[in-house]
C-alpha cells in the first residue's frame, strides 16, 4: 500500500509553490509518517492513498495520532490554504479553534505517480 503526500511543514516557503509529491510505502514507512503527523509540525498536508485500505490508514493517522477533527473551511480559508483541493475531506489538527495544521484527504484511491 502506498500514499502520495504533499506536505508543508515547519514554515511556509518564501514563495507560494506546491511542494513536490512524495510517495510513501505505508507498510515500511508507517512509523515515520506517524511521527510526522503526531509531532504537530505539519502546516498543510494533501494525502492520497492507492487503495481503500490506504485511505483508511491515512484517515486513522490524521484523526488518531494527528488529533484531526473535521472542519468546514470558509471561502477565505479555501483561497488562502496552499494545498486545499475540492472534494477532499478536511481536517484540522486539534479542531477549529486550535493552531494546528490542516490535512486534506482524498477519499478516492489514486494511483501514485
Amino acid at each position: 500500500m502506498k500514499a502520495t503526500l504533499r506536505v508543508i511543514d515547519w514554515e511556509y516557503p518564501a514563495t507560494r509553490c506546491t511542494p513536490p509529491a512524495e510517495t510513501v510505502d505505508l507498510e515500511n514507512d508507517l512509523m515515520n509518517l506517524y511521527l510526522e503527523i503526531a509531532n504537530g509540525v505539519v502546516l498543510e498536508m494533501l494525502a492520497q492513498g492507492d487503495s481503500p485500505e490506504a485511505v483508511t490508514i491515512l484517515r486513522n493517522l490524521i484523526c488518531g495520532a494527528g488529533s484531526g477533527r473535521t472542519v468546514e473551511l470558509t471561502p477565505a480559508e479555501k483561497e488562502q490554504l496552499w494545498l486545499f483541493t475540492p472534494g477532499c475531506e478536511v481536517y484540522k489538527q486539534g479542531g477549529r479553534d486550535s493552531d494546528g495544521g490542516f490535512f486534506f484527504l482524498d477519499p478516492n484511491p489514486v494511483t501514485p505517480q
